[in-house]
Order: C-alpha cells, then structure tokens, then sequence
C-alpha cells in the first residue's frame, strides 16, 4: 500500500502529527511504503489556510502524477484505526470521501489508480484549484459552501465529467472528521485529527477562525477526550 502525504511544516504540533499518522499507519499496515512529499517550508504570516490548502494538494498531485501507481493521498493530521489496503477490491478510477454536510467533499483522504480518466481528472482538479487560489474573493460563495478550495474544485470538476469513475467513501469509515466522532465505531479505519480534537491532543483552547468567523465545529465531545489519549499514544 502506497500513502502520499504532503508536509510543509516545522512547527512541533506537525511534527507530531506526522508522527502519529506514520506509527498508526504501520501499526495496521506493516508493508506500508509511506511517502512523505516535502516541499518548502512557508511563512504562515504570508498564507491563509486556503492557500495552505492548495500548497499540499499540488506537492501531492504532482507527486502522484509522476508516480503512476495505486495509492493514497492523504492530508498529514490523519490517525489510521485499521488498514486500508481493502479499497483496491473496489472499482473506480479515483475514490473521495464523503460526508453530510453542505460542504460534502473531504479532500483529507483520496484514492488514485492510474488510469487514462484519472489522470485527466486531477490534471483538471490541479488546475481549477489554483485558479482559485488566485481569485479566493472571487469565489467566496462557493468556498463558503464547501470549505476548501480542492473541495470547491472536486465537486466542479466531478460535475464537468460523469464519464469518470469517481467512488464515495463515508467519511463515517474513511476519513472520520467533526462531523463523525460522535458515531465513530469498529469499522472506522481513518480519524481526522482537527478542530477541537486537535485542540484537545495538543492540550490548548486556540479558537480556530476561518474567514474571519469563529469556526463551528470547536464544541467539544467526550468522544475528543478519548481520541486525543488514543492519538498520544503513537507519540
């Protein structure tokens, strides 16, 4: 199983993210080929956390591009709870998760096989996130609804050609972020370290904003509590 995840960070809360994502991956998946895609390391005064966003997609899309194998694309704050490897018994040229709520795509976790379509694809997806990246004021509503400029993209791109076999993924199994700690059970195989669970493994009450909004998503659950010991432990 091939994972590609992108880091740009020096701080030490990405250090240990990293750190965790890599031990909880090889605790599950013990031939897991890990391939950390770093590019250089940015000055966060002079990025919003779109821009960000579009950094590590393009470092992994180009990375993928040039790869030409099965593999996972995955963002650095994820905790795997159990292997992955079963997604290759699926059909599909690229599989994203999903979740409910108005920004349905989570771009943390998504799955490429190289394939004529596929390649297309993510050219595309590539190329509309950086178009966006370059006029944020532009397209507010649409990031507003979707919560990321990748996200805005894959939902633009997925519409522009039904031709591609693109799979959905709950993100209740693939990628467990706020909107699912709550119900998170054994079949859970990716947890989404963010928002307040990230809050709480770092042990700090830092308000995230986005889009000069206090975010919604900072209600903390007992669930947090549980998984913040349980990512610690990888540490």
């Amino acid at each position: 199983m091939i994972i590609i995840a992108a880091y740009f960070e020096e701080r030490k809360e990405y250090k240990d993210l990293k750190t965790i994502f890599i031990n909880s991956a090889k605790r599950f998946m013990l031939d897991v080929d890990i391939r950390i895609v770093s590019g250089d390391k940015i000055n966060r005064r002079s990025y919003d956390h779109h821009q960000d966003t579009y950094i590590g997609f393009k470092l992994a899309v180009e990375y993928v591009l040039k790869l030409q194998k099965p593999c996972a694309v995955c963002d650095i704050d994820l905790m795997f709870r159990g292997s992955i490897e079963s997604i290759w018994e699926r059909d599909f040229d690229l599989a994203v998760t999903i979740r409910n709520h108005t920004a349905r795509f989570n771009t943390g976790v998504w799955f490429y096989r190289p394939t004529e379509k596929s390649n297309m694809f993510i050219k595309q997806w590539l190329d509309l996130t950086e178009e966006f990246s370059k006029n944020i004021n532009k397209i507010k509503m649409g990031l507003d609804k979707y919560s990321g400029l990748d996200q805005y993209a894959l939902a633009c791109i997925k519409k522009k050609n039904p031709d591609v076999n693109v799979l959905e993924l709950l993100c209740q199994e693939w990628n467990a972020e706020q909107t699912c700690w709550k119900t998170i059970d054994r079949n859970t195989k990716i947890v989404h370290l963010k928002s307040q669970l990230r809050n709480e493994l770092f042990n700090r009450d830092q308000r995230t904003k986005y889009d000069g909004n206090i975010s919604k998503n900072l209600k903390k659950f007992p669930e947090c509590e549980k998984l913040a010991d349980e990512a610690r432990g990888y540490l």
